[in-house]
């Protein structure tokens, strides 16, 4: 089986075109992607090639998986893209359970308080004085 392997610089019209092939030859495409970037190209041109395919009558429908591969001596999570006619596309494999990674949280960051909505007190002589100003005594 072939894995188109997308990247960044990946042309999606050239990846299309390599899906239509694959579905037109096999009967279905898997394509795989690390990244945002590459995820972003390998969508574009699963869109483009189903506009190719409409054509001929064949409706792709894509199945999304994770995967982990080892990539450059480290274990990376892809997306993994399965596609072919959609009345031809087989039931839903159950997946393996996958281990997550721990991921770093973010630090709890306090919320500022609204000022005090409250009516400002007057003095005797009818000016009005801030709460939260510091007095001086004279």
């Amino acid at each position: 089986m072939t894995v188109l392997k997308v990247s960044k610089a990946s042309n999606p019209h050239a990846v299309a075109g390599a899906i239509a092939g694959l579905v037109r030859d096999t009967g279905r495409a898997v394509m795989q992607a690390i990244g945002a970037a590459a995820t972003n190209q390998a969508v574009k041109a699963i869109a483009i090639a189903r506009s190719f395919m409409r054509d001929e009558g064949i409706d792709l429908m894509t199945r999304i998986t994770f995967l982990d591969v080892e990539f450059g001596g480290e274990t990376r999570t892809a997306l993994r893209f399965d596609i072919a006619d959609h009345a031809a596309f087989p039931p839903a494999e159950p997946q393996p359970e996958r281990t997550s990674r721990p991921r770093p949280r973010p630090e709890a960051v306090a919320e500022p308080q609204p000022a005090s909505l409250e009516a400002a007190p007057e003095t005797d002589d009818g000016a009005v004085t801030d709460p939260h100003a510091v007095q001086e005594e004279v």
